[in-house]
């Protein structure tokens, strides 16, 4: 998909097969002449407009050229130019848009663990639904040892909010090297973090979008996903959040369960009594989960065999220990995904929430805290 706005040739950004840079149609172009197809208008005119590419991939076909296909039908009786435009376009466009509609759970599965965190928003369905756009495909194949293909146009929609270029790489690093976890790698925990990331994600989501409620009770279900016990939830949860990122916050652990006992009393007096929550309690909640997430990602990285029991098992030995004041070597905390005292998780950004934000979400760096906004 081209879009009406220029695109700085510098700039570039890959979400698994779907990248966002300036348009350059010459790859298209020669594999359209090459087929025997071509566009009704000169692509050129668009190089260096912003785009949305989908990496070239494989995908099923009907043989319109079959003797058995019914198009020749129409071909004898209405002619050519009907059985192109009545049969062939229609069925080109419609596979065309069937595949664009999987652009967003693409990027959704690339940016999961970095949007759960808030460390940076993609809205991948604004960008699809950009005014003036155009949609520009090629589907090619071989028949008979004959180069084939059609090309194809379209127009649709509306806005437009871009990430910055270099964040997703910066995200996936930082990942890497601080928790040691990679993605596409097998992990025993993987099913627990997909759920807590899902969780996480809608109430990020809700949050961008300046609903405090909602933000807060899917921040707050996340936890009991992942921490929670069937009959008593809001103890087990509070002492294994203490646990877990009491180092981090260089705080008593009997503090910070105390603090998460308070959110939990919050959530049942917005439940029961509809006492609305308010921005600091949010913020608070985010930031436990973050933590959470971090912890729980350290773990798998650790530990690749490593599942949801086993590893709440290792947090409640850890808590134990520390109870009786017993030493734990530090290799016990790296299994269960906890550094080492005074190190800090920094990502490289953090999605600054305001109530009264605009559309265009901006970023704050983790290191220099220059506000970074997306491009107009």
């Amino acid at each position: 998909m081209v879009l009406p706005n220029p695109c700085p040739l510098s700039y570039g950004v890959d979400f698994g097969t779907v990248r966002l840079g300036p348009f350059d149609p010459k790859s298209i172009l020669y594999w359209a002449e090459r087929a025997g197809s071509a566009y009704p208008v000169k692509l050129a005119a668009w190089s260096g407009s912003f785009c949305i590419q989908r990496q070239r991939f494989f995908t099923k076909l009907i043989d319109w050229e079959s003797p058995s296909a019914r198009i020749h039908a129409i071909r004898k009786k209405w002619g050519e130019l009907m059985a192109k435009a009545s049969i062939l376009d229609s069925y080109y466009q419609s596979l065309y848009r069937h595949h664009l509609r999987e652009i967003p759970t693409i990027v959704r599965r690339h940016l999961q663990i970095y949007e759960s965190a808030g460390m940076m928003s993609v809205d991948i369905d604004e960008l699809l639904a950009t005014p003036f756009s155009q949609n520009v495909g090629l589907f090619s194949w071989k028949r008979r040892g004959e180069q084939r293909g059609w090309a194809l146009m379209g127009f649709p929609g509306f806005q437009l909010n871009y990430p910055p270029a270099n964040l997703a790489s910066e995200c996936e690093d930082w990942i890497t090297s601080d928790l040691n976890y990679t993605k596409g790698t097998e992990y025993a925990l993987k099913p627990s973090i997909d759920s807590y990331c899902d969780f996480l994600l809608r109430a990020q989501k809700h949050y961008e979008s300046g609903r405090l409620d909602d933000a807060f009770l899917h921040f707050m279900i996340s936890l009991d996903l992942l921490l929670g016990e069937e009959n008593n939830s809001a103890d087990s949860v509070s002492t294994r959040v203490a646990i877990l990122v009491h180092r981090q916050f260089d705080q008593p652990r009997e503090k910070l369960v105390a603090e998460v006992k308070a959110l939990y009393r919050q959530r049942s007096k917005y439940v029961h009594d509809g006492q609305q929550i308010d921005s600091q309690s949010v913020e608070s909640i985010d930031r436990i989960c973050c933590e959470v997430l971090w912890t729980v990602l350290a773990a798998a990285g650790a530990n690749r065999s490593i599942d949801l029991d086993s590893w709440l098992k290792q947090i409640e030995y850890i808590g134990a220990s520390l109870e009786v004041a017993k030493d734990i070597d530090q290799s016990v905390f790296t299994l269960a995904g906890i550094p080492q005292k005074g190190h800090e998780r920094n990502p490289p950004s953090k999605i600054v929430h305001r109530t009264d934000r605009s559309s265009f979400i901006p970023y704050e760096s983790a290191f220099n805290r220059t506000k970074l906004t997306l491009m107009p």
